[in-house]
């Protein structure tokens, strides 16, 4: 370990929790507003070529969201996994978690392109849109970020190993150099500025892959320069299937947390969702009355975001997954009722705000709960570095 790093693991170990937790989480959360950018960023650029770019993007779109139940298993085994490793000082454990992890998740990665390739039209025609120039955009735009989808898998995993290793910083830096590229490309190859050819929503699905690429390419660099984390993982070579099956283990839960929510989008609110994009006039209007009621509960989905990485980071994926699954489970039946109310389609959104205020109020209380029923537990992992608890 280089005097940099043991200064860096000395200030984060000793001192106050809150502080170490607080530098710790900033670049984190920042991050997630960078992969939201993304979307923003093409959505923003497609809106200019019409309403019916912005439909084809935005059901396409949707499969890439559902990708996110294939990357968190992988995701949550090697953030754990790094985490708890660096905690007891064992860099070749977490050396095990990261060969692994990046494994497991290229081959998800080609597994889930596949399926989107292969049934690209039943895909898109799961929506039962009858235009027929928007269903071929999307099927362009799915099958085109499909064919890149490898790289925002690994970007995910190499994001999860850096945190779990305590350096936070790095992915958020990492990660907004594509969100850079992407936002300088999204004019030039959707609009055809300069010598570029206007290429509209195929435009954005390339944007998207180059700056995706560009962000591997960097993590990739940046690791080879990190022989600690990285040396001698032997990628190639056939990865042990107990370890696979811990790490599945551990990611399975908040996997199914993510995946059962956006199948249930899929299957009970295709259509919805999908007449979001129609009229332009009633987007922005909606937009903007969805913005203001999904603000009232945005302080508490950084605690369950917060909360949820603390359990996971003790090992305990289940509470987070419970929490979610239930109260995603009961936006149906509270989402049917608030709609047929004079609310209409605002009661949606006002279902999907009140749920994420009870989930940002039952997982911290959940949390506390168990930390005051195991008083022998003397220290806690996060992010790879023993913390011992505050007697204050």
């Amino acid at each position: 370990m280089t005097k940099k790093e043991m200064k860096k693991q000395d200030s984060l170990i000793q001192g106050s929790i809150f502080k170490a937790l607080f530098r710790l989480a900033i670049p984190i959360i920042a991050t997630s507003f960078v992969q939201m950018a993304y979307n923003m960023t093409d959505m923003i650029w497609v809106g200019r070529v019409g309403t019916r770019a912005v439909a084809a993007v935005g059901t396409a779109g949707f499969y890439s969201w559902m990708s996110m139940a294939f990357i968190l298993i992988p995701k949550i085994g090697a953030e754990v996994g790094v985490a708890q490793s660096v905690g007891k000082q064992n860099m070749e454990e977490a050396k095990v978690y990261i060969k692994h992890s990046l494994q497991m998740v290229v081959f998800l990665a080609l597994f889930y392109t596949s399926i989107l390739i292969t049934f690209r039209k039943n895909l898109i025609g799961f929506f039962n849109i009858n235009e027929t120039d928007i269903v071929n955009d999307a099927i362009t735009y799915l099958v085109i970020v499909a064919s890149g989808m490898v790289f925002p898998f690994i970007n995910t995993v190499f994001s999860a190993i850096f945190n779990g290793y305590g350096e936070s910083r790095t992915p958020f830096l990492i990660n907004s150099s594509g969100l850079v590229a992407n936002m300088i490309l999204d004019p030039l190859l959707i609009l055809g500025i300069g010598p570029f050819p206007r290429m509209e929503v195929a435009g954005a699905a390339i944007a998207t892959i180059i700056a995706q690429a560009t962000v591997t390419t960097i993590f990739i660099i940046v690791a080879i320069r990190k022989p600690k984390l990285f040396s001698d993982l032997s990628l190639l070579k056939a990865p042990d299937f107990q370890r696979i099956k811990k790490i599945t283990k551990l990611g399975l839960p908040v996997a199914l947390q993510s995946g059962l929510f956006t199948t249930s989008l899929l299957l009970f609110a295709s259509r919805p969702i999908f007449s979001l994009f129609i009229p332009e006039e009633e987007t922005i209007r909606y937009g903007i009355i969805y913005l203001k009621i999904l603000g009232l509960s945005q302080l508490f989905m950084c605690t369950e975001s917060v909360t949820g990485g603390a359990f996971n980071g003790l090992g305990k994926t289940i509470p987070p997954s419970v929490t979610s699954i239930s109260l995603n489970a009961l936006r149906i039946p509270i989402a049917l009722i608030l709609s047929s109310t004079d609310l209409g389609l605002n009661g949606v959104w006002w279902d999907i705000s009140i749920t994420s205020i009870f989930k940002g109020t039952v997982l911290p209380v959940w949390y506390i709960i168990m930390l005051k029923r195991n008083p022998e537990t003397k220290h806690l992992k996060i992010s790879g570095f023993v913390f011992k608890r505050s007697t204050v």
